[in-house]
């Protein structure tokens, strides 16, 4: 497609990752479709030196955030400093979207890929963790859907999260 039609999809998006393989892939795709909305940037959430330049670029216009696949690669510093993150940038109605691999309860479901790399979650517990950090969890759907590289994943948690003023 020509850059009109991404023009004319709406504003500008950032993509960021921690991957320099994956970075360089996107820059890759964005060159070759001609896209000039999405902007690719390194974040590294366990550096909160990497953490709030991009906290104080985002809170100057207001945005979403959307997350798939990324919590479960996360420890709980870099979760903290995705919420912190968070709580800045979504002030004023703006929302947080979470899509991950889910623990149900009784069942026996399979890591999801990459094994090693990425876990499931309760979903309840983290709704806790995001709770105790300021955040108001105001959906939650449990049902199939696909991991990282886009394989079928029988339980995928989507959380739409907000921080209210205080």
């Amino acid at each position: 497609r020509d850059a009109s039609w991404f023009a004319a999809q709406g504003p500008p998006v950032l993509a960021t990752d921690f991957s320099p393989s994956a970075l360089a892939h996107l820059r890759g795709l964005r060159e070759r479709t001609g896209e000039t909305r999405v902007d690719v940037e390194m974040l590294i959430l366990n550096e909160l030196r990497r953490v709030l330049p991009l906290t104080a670029s985002l809170s100057r216009d207001p945005h979403h955030l959307y997350a798939r696949g990324l919590i479960g690669s996360l420890d709980e510093e870099a979760r903290a400093n995705l919420y912190r993150l968070a709580r800045t940038v979504l002030r004023g109605g703006r929302s947080l979207f979470l899509e991950l691999s889910a623990a149900v309860p009784g069942a026996d479901l399979a890591l999801p890929e990459p094994t090693g790399l990425t876990r499931r979650f309760d979903p309840d517990w983290l709704r806790d963790e995001i709770e105790a950090h300021g955040g108001v969890v105001e959906f939650v759907e449990i049902g199939p859907g696909t991991d990282m590289f886009d394989q079928p994943d029988p339980a995928v948690a989507r959380m739409r999260v907000v921080w209210p003023h205080p």
